[in-house]
């Protein structure tokens, strides 16, 4: 035991000797993302004399870029007497709402602000007794905040309120396709599908024939197959898809074989709904007829057992559960 304590009480004294995090160099505006700090380092100026430390603002002792397990954040050396820290990665955290400039359209003006998710631009301010909140857009990603109002931070700004973007009508559906970034990034929105959009394409410029284009290949990877309509009953889709055996409908978990006297690049709607109505008729799902199927053998197999004299088939005993 007393071995021990001994080399816990020498692992804590190293650990005290060791620095929290890495000093920031002094710059306006202050240093809060990877992108602002190699910009720096290649600064002429940084490199021919060095660059002094950022100071704290509440007690003037150097700031350190520190890492915990929500990610990397900025903080004061001296905690725990001083507890100025600030998040690293986007740029410097505003605490007021910067004006960028009016919407040329509604003449409303484009605030940039600060959230709990992160910074974030807002078309108007946010009225008390408003019942609808006003547009918003996140920041984009990587991007650092600007220290003040300029010409190319309203436009970048106006471009994130863009989204999302209505790029029209899908030719075979009839449904809107939308354009838009969410939790994961950008993506294509289509009757309840979604479709990621790749990095050699932009949110902001993508057309409706190239995002057409991305559905049907996620349909080809995903066997989502081809939707003919709505099936007049629950309003679910009702699609052509391949198969194992060859083409066959779907409506939600009901396949009926598309059989050869019908193309099925050409089948339509109420051809499908003939289908799926004469294999309901049947015996409905796969799972339900194959139920059934083995519910007909067992009661065959018992009265072939009964008519030849021999016992019938015992039901199977339920095993105990231990």
């Amino acid at each position: 035991m007393r071995y021990f304590w001994s080399t816990l009480s020498s692992d804590l004294e190293n650990k005290g000797t060791v620095s929290r995090g890495i000093p920031l160099p002094s710059a306006e505006p202050r240093v809060r993302s990877w992108a602002a700090y190699s910009q720096g380092l290649m600064n002429p100026a940084w490199q021919k004399k060095g660059q002094p430390a950022e100071l704290c603002p509440k007690c003037s002792k150097p700031v350190l870029l520190q890492n915990s397990k929500r990610g990397l954040f900025v903080g004061c050396s001296g905690y725990p007497k001083c507890d100025y820290t600030e998040p690293f990665g986007s740029g410097p955290v505003r605490k007021e709402p910067l004006v960028l400039g009016a919407d040329p359209g509604s003449g409303l003006d484009v605030l940039l602000m600060v959230g709990p998710y992160g910074p974030y631009v807002q078309l108007g301010e946010t009225m008390p007794d408003a019942k609808q909140k006003p547009k918003r857009a996140a920041w984009p990603k990587g991007v650092p905040l600007p220290g003040d109002a300029s010409d190319e931070a309203l436009k970048l700004a106006l471009k994130a309120l863009s989204l999302p973007r209505q790029l029209g009508m899908h030719p075979g559906s009839g449904k809107p396709v939308e354009a838009n970034v969410g939790r994961f990034g950008p993506y294509i929105k289509h009757d309840g599908s979604f479709k990621s959009i790749p990095k050699s394409d932009s949110v902001y410029d993508i057309t409706l024939d190239r995002a057409v284009e991305l559905l049907a290949e996620q349909k080809g990877k995903s066997g989502g197959g081809r939707a003919l309509g709505e099936h007049p009953e629950d309003k679910r889709s009702v699609t052509v898809r391949e198969g194992r055996f060859g083409p066959y409908v779907r409506h939600g978990s009901t396949n009926a074989t598309i059989p050869a006297s019908l193309n099925p690049e050409k089948i339509t709607l109420d051809d499908a709904l003939e289908l799926l109505a004469a294999k309901a008729a049947k015996g409905g799902s796969a799972k339900g007829a194959a139920r059934s199927s083995g519910r007909a053998v067992a009661a065959k197999t018992g009265r072939t057992r009964k008519a030849a004299g021999g016992p019938a088939a015992r039901p199977r005993a339920k095993s105990k559960k231990r």
